[in-house]
């Protein structure tokens, strides 16, 4: 197999495996200066919703979100989770990009009715093996 070959399947390959995956990172507020850890997991196809998480850290505890919509477009995706901060529901909705084994994007949290924006701010994430 020659050199070419071999690197048009490896492509072939990267390109199939599009954004499914487990992700973990970290996330920076640019308003209020807190950050934390992030991990992802997106699937796509029929179950992709269901089958899709976030969880974070929020000052060292870590916030178990719930799945409200997840769109998936070649490398990029787009998906947001609600969950509770002091009793407080909100939402956040993140924009990403997979370059190599990198998601990055940004992120715009919420209240749950959408009317007063929360925070927003930067994630990046490496795919896991």
């Amino acid at each position: 197999m020659t050199l070419l070959t071999s690197l048009i399947i490896a492509f072939s390959l990267a390109q199939a495996a599009g954004i499914d995956g487990r992700y973990s990172g970290t996330w920076s507020s640019d308003s209020s200066g807190q950050n934390g850890k992030i991990h992802l997991v997106l699937k796509t196809g029929p179950d992709a919703l269901s089958a899709s998480a976030v969880t974070f850290t929020l000052d060292g505890a870590e916030v178990k979100t719930r799945m409200r919509s997840l769109e998936v477009e070649g490398a990029r995706a787009e998906f947001s989770y609600e969950f509770q901060v002091d009793g407080t529901s909100l939402i956040s909705k993140l924009n990403g990009t997979r370059e190599g084994k990198t998601l990055a994007g940004t992120y715009r949290t919420t209240t749950a009715d959408g009317a007063t924006r929360v925070d927003e701010g930067a994630f990046r994430s490496t795919a896991e093996q």
